[in-house]
């Protein structure tokens, strides 16, 4: 069985090619913009994944779907067809990168969701703040 350990929302994500390692670039918790709708935010998610049981050989597939709650409550799916992702080891990450155009300031939740048999599960709640402040642009 898999479980998710964490989700982090940022800017982008890099990977070392020799060690694999992981350099998560301006993690977001809140976004500022001075224009509405504001252009196109560049947006990684970044999520690992591990078997409950490390021994477990067995291939797994998992189907994620990202949605994001906007502040007046409307959720929009943001990866149509949910990306189907093949874990090979005992321990995965798995990322999605999109551009997000948004149009008013609140909270926003991304909302991570794995299937389960016939139903979604939602894993991770991951709200950021946007804030509009049109004085910026002077500046």
């Amino acid at each position: 069985m898999l479980k998710h350990g964490w989700t982090v929302i940022c800017e982008r994500v890099l990977t070392d090619q020799r060690t694999n390692n992981i350099s998560l670039i301006n993690s977001i918790e809140q976004i500022t913009t001075s224009v509405l709708p504001a252009p196109d935010l560049p947006i990684a998610l970044c999520s690992y994944w591990y078997r409950e049981d490390p021994k477990d050989t067995s291939e797994l597939m998992l189907l994620l779907r990202i949605r994001l709650r906007e502040p007046d409550g409307n959720e929009v799916t943001l990866n149509d067809p949910p990306k189907e992702v093949k874990i090979e080891k005992p321990r995965q990450r798995v990322m999605a990168n999109f551009g997000l155009r948004i149009k008013h300031p609140g909270i926003y939740t991304f909302l991570i969701e794995c299937k389960k048999g016939d139903d979604w599960d939602t894993v991770a709640e991951l709200p950021f703040d946007f804030i509009y402040k049109p004085e910026e642009a002077s500046k």
